[in-house]
């Protein structure tokens, strides 16, 4: 899937060029709200744990910016993992994206 906010976007061409790209590449639309944008909502990571089964990680605020239909349609893909980085987010102005460090090398 996909979590976009299609209001951060000049245009409405630009938004139906990619909701258009990102569904013919086989992504689901999770369309966010620029108010949740300002509560970290786009700042959740999808990840595997090590068994390979999917997470999507985010803050607790985060979490509770989305509506109901929006944390249905992670927990059909994902297991929701959120933990509380209010810290974080008030002073340091990222949020669990920022903390967490992305590996793409192959395993060994």
């Amino acid at each position: 899937f996909a979590a976009l906010c299609l209001d951060a976007l000049p245009g409405v061409n630009e938004r139906q060029v990619l909701c258009s790209r990102l569904e013919e590449t086989g992504h689901d639309l999770l369309i966010l709200r620029i108010e949740q944008i300002h509560e970290f909502a786009g700042n959740m990571l999808a990840l595997e744990n090590g068994r390979g089964d999917p997470l999507v990680v985010l803050s607790s605020r985060a979490r509770a910016a989305l509506t109901a239909d929006q944390r249905t349609f992670l927990e059909r893909r994902a297991s929701i993992v959120s933990c509380d980085v209010a810290t974080i987010e008030r002073i340091g102005g990222g949020s669990v994206r920022c903390m967490l460090a992305e590996v793409f090398l192959p395993r060994r």
